[in-house]
């Protein structure tokens, strides 16, 4: 069985002249991205190793950075839009402690999913929408997204993996 993957950013575009690259994050932590750590290139599915040679935040969650072995523009240009992932094994590596009340994304998956308090579906995925993240949720053999929002969504009992949800009228069409 292979191991699963979690993205931490997207390659924008190339940075400069000498390989560097211009990234959208999708981490949290970046502090995570340090000088030697390992990442991998999602290349549709087959994983290319590469190593971080350095790595800075530009503003919010935009950053550049540049690759061992990633020396020309060119080179950057032929990562130009894929993602760089982490491995499972090591999602819980954020580079700094974390408070009680602070959790992952990944802790989302496969959450049990509350709604006026019966159980209605479980945690599929969750995707940038145009105004934020939206929470998948398959229910019934159907897909619903939720805005991520503290207004919709409660996660105070993330550590007994479910998840209260209060969506807007009609974001819940049966």
């Amino acid at each position: 069985m292979s191991e699963s993957y979690y993205t931490v950013a997207k390659v924008s575009s190339p940075f400069g002249l000498d390989g560097g690259l211009k990234l959208s994050l999708i981490t949290d932590f970046p502090g995570r991205l340090v000088s030697g750590r390992r990442l991998f290139v999602d290349i549709n599915g087959f994983y290319r190793e590469v190593i971080i040679k350095s790595f800075s935040v530009t503003s919010g969650k935009h950053g550049t950075m540049f690759l061992e072995g990633v020396c020309t523009r060119a080179d950057a240009e032929s990562l130009r839009g894929y993602s760089l992932v982490i491995p499972e094994s090591e999602v819980r590596d954020v580079g700094c402690e974390l408070d009680d009340d602070v959790f992952q994304y990944c802790d989302l998956m496969e959450c049990e999913v509350l709604y006026k308090g019966a159980s209605f579906g479980t945690v599929i995925g969750i995707t940038e929408g145009g105004g934020g993240e939206l929470l998948i949720i398959e229910s019934k053999g159907r897909e619903y997204m939720i805005p991520f929002v503290s207004e919709m969504v409660d996660t105070s009992a993330i550590r007994d993996h479910k998840i209260t949800i209060s969506p807007a009228e009609g974001l819940l069409e049966f």
